[in-house]
């Protein structure tokens, strides 16, 4: 009997509407899907930002403190040099 109806091309129409709702759900279903992974690709590209402006931000002050600590220490040598030079030209 299904051999008939498949040779024969025609289908009930129960058939019909039946994968016209089978298509319909799978439709639906992959649409939302497809939101799911929008999301979730959404929230690890923030993630992603959030993680590089830290970085960023911590780069920058091990930066500043390196700077700093370099600028004391030649403030220091200047200074040491400075007080020799006045130390011999008083002698």
């Amino acid at each position: 009997m299904w051999s008939e109806v498949v040779e024969k091309g025609t289908f009930p129409r129960w058939m019909k509407k039946r994968d016209a709702i089978i298509s319909d759900v799978e439709t639906k279903d992959w649409i939302f899907r497809e939101a799911e992974i929008d999301e979730l690709q959404e929230i690890r590209l923030e993630l992603l930002h959030s993680l590089q402006s830290q970085q960023r931000e911590k780069q920058s002050n091990r930066t500043s403190r390196k700077l700093a600590k370099l600028w004391s220490c030649k403030k220091q040598e200047m200074q040491r040099k400075i007080d020799h030079i006045r130390r011999t030209r008083d002698r």
